[in-house]
């Protein structure tokens, strides 16, 4: 009687734990410094009009904005309190999705539930650049989360939930979607057991793709660009000096050897437990991967050779995130077969692997111990695929059994404290708020700010994000204009005229003639003599207009006195 209350409440508690401990949340720490200034000027056109990276069509194929907006005008939320409820709520969807999966195979809740959370805690993908759980509340990660909740519900027969889940999904994004709906098409042809739970489904994926195409008939600039429009060459070099991630060919060394060997990895966990994989499951997961692998050739050929512009925009790499994703559940499912069959050397050698994936190691990097940051980080891996396997194998039955559940909770615990894991919180948030609400409350909406002084650094775009002001340029922004000649040649300029040779008084003199109405600068790079719009412990700002009529040359000032 207690037993699914009990599941759903042990579901939340973690998703809320990977939420808040590992892998966490973050927001305006990474391309939510892109997305958000879109959705400020979707929401009030009149804003950041003359911003590089708010006037892009990068949500034409989405409904990431519409929702969120919803959520924003119909429920009275923040943008940041959209964004971060869908980001939990789609961390429940991933999470109950595995457990589904993990449940089609005939393992028990309990064990069930613990590969979930496992599973659930990540991997980082260096060669796309994408996580498996990730950190920001992206319309990426939600497709996925999506996807895998389809998968799960289709798995346990219920194929009109699974439809809802996967068109939601193509809302969010139609490349992570899409793999689902195309193993399903193929299954649909070639086995009768699941054409018979896929006949409900492609009436309503068919609706979710009308209404997609609706949306983006709705979105500016969406029109102008050619179906088979191939991307300049300027523009192909500015991507792969700034968005490397976009071309295999520029991926780091060794990169798709290592996801090859996971994907085979996987294959061999797939193997010791093939008896229990239902026919459903092994087209799914399987099926998902194999289209996560075959993204790689694809990709090269489509986008490395023959430069489709579409192709950038839509990312198809991405889909490794499914070979992942099957990897991951198989290694907890071998190692779970394992532990029924009293194999403690085979568990712990599933559960080592299971482990490797939210410590962020490669299948082969694991291996190379040459410092003692990687013999650290082994040492890790290794203790918690132990603790696994020891409470699996000491408290198999009984009430004791439960014990497990304690090894996700160490899991999420210790792999926070590994240092490289998640990424640097970005410095002065405080003093950048400040800066921004003032902003805000006592400039034009249409004022242009630099930050002549931040070098990569990115606290510039949480202050576009905060203040809803546009950015002549920062780094942040090269990834936000990468799909558009116009945009990336205009950033490039920009960033060559100001920011390219880093800051000295002469650059700043050399500006001033440009559009730019505010600069702000560190405080220990204060001018001396110039009036200050504004000031706080981090930041100084100063009126374009200002410095232009200051007595010249400008100087620095040392303190309180200026510099000689």
């Amino acid at each position: 009687m207690f037993r699914v209350p009990l599941l759903c409440l042990a579901i939340f508690a973690a998703a809320w734990l990977e939420f808040t401990v590992f892998p966490g949340h973050s927001y305006l720490e990474g391309d939510t410094q892109l997305y958000l200034p879109m959705l400020e000027r979707v929401d009030a056109p009149g804003l950041l009009s003359r911003d590089l990276v708010a006037t892009s069509a990068a949500l034409s194929l989405t409904a990431y904005d519409e929702a969120t907006l919803l959520l924003h005008k119909a429920g009275h939320q923040t943008f940041r309190r959209a964004l971060l409820g869908q980001q939990l709520l789609f961390r429940l969807a991933a999470l109950l999705g595995i457990f589904l999966l993990a449940r089609a195979t005939g393992l028990s809740r309990l064990f069930s539930f613990v590969v979930a959370a496992i599973v659930n805690l990540g991997a980082a993908l260096a060669g796309p650049a994408v996580f498996l759980t990730d950190r920001e509340p992206l319309p990426g990660p939600f497709a996925l989360a999506l996807t895998l909740l389809a998968m799960g519900l289709l798995a346990r027969e219920l194929p009109l939930l699974a439809g809802v889940a996967g068109g939601l999904a193509f809302l969010y994004d139609p490349m992570l979607a899409l793999p689902f709906w195309c193993v399903l098409l193929v299954a649909f042809f070639l086995d009768g057991g699941l054409r018979r739970l896929a006949r409900p489904m492609l009436p309503v994926f068919l609706v979710f793709v009308l209404l997609l195409a609706n949306l983006a008939q709705l979105q500016p600039g969406t029109s102008g660009e050619p179906m088979l429009a191939r991307i300049p060459r300027q523009l192909a070099l500015f991507q792969r000096s700034y968005a490397p991630h976009l071309y295999v060919s520029a991926w780091p060394a060794g990169e798709v050897y290592q996801l090859l060997a996971l994907f085979i990895f996987g294959l061999w966990a797939a193997s010791r437990c093939w008896p229990l994989l239902p026919a459903c499951f092994r087209w799914l997961v399987l099926g998902t991967a194999l289209c996560g692998v075959l993204s790689i050739p694809i990709s090269y050929v489509l986008l490395d050779e023959n430069h489709f512009a579409w192709m950038a925009r839509l990312q198809p790499a991405r889909a490794l995130l499914f070979g992942a994703a099957a990897s991951a559940l198989l290694f907890g499912l071998a190692g779970m077969r394992a532990i029924l069959q009293r194999s403690a050397w085979e568990a712990l050698g599933w559960f080592f692997l299971l482990f490797m994936l939210p410590a962020n190691c490669g299948v082969f990097d694991i291996w190379r111990l040459t410092s003692a940051q990687r013999l650290s980080r082994f040492a890790i891996v290794l203790g918690l695929a132990a603790v696994l396997t020891g409470l699996l194998l000491g408290l198999a039955t009984g009430a004791g059994r439960f014990l497990v559940l304690a090894a996700p909770v160490l899991a999420a615990l210790v792999l926070a404290r590994i240092p490289g894991l998640r990424p640097a919180p970005i410095p002065m948030r405080p003093a950048v708020a400040e800066l921004a609400q003032w902003a805000d409350a006592s400039t034009w909406g249409s004022s242009v700010f630099l930050f002549p002084d931040a070098g990569r650094a990115r606290y510039p775009g949480v202050f576009r994000a905060q203040s809803r002001h546009a950015l002549w340029v920062d780094w942040k922004s090269a990834q936000g204009v990468a799909y558009s000649e116009a945009a990336a040649a205009r950033w490039q300029e920009r960033w060559r005229d100001t920011m390219e040779d880093g800051f000295s008084i002469v650059g700043l003199e050399r500006m001033l003639p440009l559009p730019i109405d505010y600069y702000v600068l560190r405080r220990r790079n204060q001018l001396g003599g110039a009036r200050q719009a504004f000031a706080n412990k981090d930041f100084v700002v100063y009126d374009a207009e200002d410095l232009r009529n200051a007595a010249k040359p400008l100087r620095l000032a040392c303190g309180a006195r200026p510099c000689q």
